[in-house]
C-alpha cells in the first residue's frame, strides 16, 4: 500500500515538472512571436449546417481554443431532399414542422410533407389503394379482378382491410367509399400516381 502511494506521489511530481516546463516554454515568448500567433488563429469562422426546422439563422459558437465559429444554417427540403437557398417562398409541415420548397409543396391545406402524408396513409398497402381507387369510380365487386389485375385472394384480403379500417363499405349491390375513404384517398393521390 505504501509502495502505491510512493508512485502516486513520484507520477504527481512528474506532472507537476512537466507543468513548469511548459510554463517556462510560454514565458520565453517574445511579444512579436505573440502578435505573430496572434494572427495565425482565425477569429470568425463560418461554416454552414443543413436544418429542416431552420430558417437560415446565423450561430456564434465559441472554440476550445479562444475562437468563435460563425454558423449559417439553410432549411432542407423535406420533399425534394434538397437545400433551400430562396426562403421567400418556404412553407412548414402543419404535423412535423419540416420545411418544404415552393417546387416540391404538394399544395394540401394545411401543408404536409410526403413522410407525414405516408404516416397518415399507414397501414394501406399500393394494392388496397387502387381497391380503393376503383370502388370509388363505381365498380362493382365482380370486376374488380378484371380492372386491377389482382388476384381474388389479394382483392379479398384488401377490401377486408378497407371495411376494418372504415375506408369502404357494403351496399346491397357493391361497395361503396366513405368519407374517410376519399380522404385517404385524396391524400394517397398527392404522393401515388393513382
Amino acid at each position: 500500500m505504501e509502495g502505491d502511494i510512493d508512485q502516486i506521489y513520484d507520477l504527481i511530481y512528474k506532472l507537476d515538472q512537466k507543468i513548469s516546463d511548459l510554463e517556462k516554454k510560454h514565458s520565453e515568448i517574445d511579444v512579436g512571436e505573440k502578435d505573430d500567433m496572434a494572427q495565425d488563429i482565425i477569429t470568425d469562422q463560418e461554416r454552414i449546417v443543413v436544418d429542416s426546422h431552420s430558417l437560415g439563422e446565423y450561430k456564434n459558437v465559441s472554440l476550445s481554443n479562444g475562437s468563435t465559429m460563425k454558423i449559417k444554417s439553410y432549411p432542407l427540403c423535406a420533399n425534394g431532399r434538397h437545400i433551400i437557398k430562396n426562403l421567400d417562398d418556404i412553407v412548414f409541415c402543419s404535423k412535423c414542422g419540416n420545411a418544404i420548397c415552393k417546387e416540391h409543396n404538394i399544395q394540401i391545406s394545411p401543408p404536409l410533407c410526403i413522410n407525414c402524408v405516408n404516416d397518415i396513409i399507414g397501414p394501406v398497402t399500393q394494392n388496397e389503394l387502387l381497391i380503393l381507387s376503383v370502388i370509388s369510380k363505381g365498380v362493382s365487386y365482380w370486376s374488380l379482378s378484371k380492372s386491377l389485375k389482382l388476384s381474388w385472394r389479394d382483392i379479398k384480403t384488401g377490401i377486408q382491410n378497407l371495411q376494418s379500417l372504415g375506408y369502404i363499405r357494403r351496399s346491397i349491390f357493391r361497395y361503396e367509399t366513405t368519407l374517410e375513404g376519399e380522404k385517404i384517398l385524396n391524400l394517397a393521390r398527392f404522393v401515388y400516381d393513382i
